[in-house]
């Protein structure tokens, strides 16, 4: 995955935060996040960087840059199969 690439929900994607979780709707799938997740999907907004979430996460949550990697990686490869997010490789903001 480029890190310089930037994450962006598709269109047709609602996120709701609901007792400190996140969901997202898209059509008739649903999909709900822990804490990490809806931090991340947060930063979907086609403004951050891959590698800008990571170093938000790694700040947030104080941890180091391969478990941050990792962590945002393997969700955004989950959710872009699940089809709710996308990569670009331009900042659409």
């Amino acid at each position: 995955m480029d890190l310089q690439h930037f994450p962006i929900r598709e269109k047709e994607v609602r996120a709701y935060r609901v007792d400190g979780k996140t969901i997202l709707f898209r059509y008739l799938d649903r999909y709900q996040t822990n804490e990490v997740g809806g931090f991340i999907v947060a930063r979907c907004d086609a403004r951050h960087t891959v590698d800008d979430i990571v170093l938000s996460l790694m700040e947030r949550y104080e941890i180091d840059r391969e478990r941050a990697l990792g962590a945002v990686t393997g969700f955004l490869r989950d959710m872009r199969a699940k089809g709710f997010l996308r990569l670009t490789d331009k900042n659409e903001a």
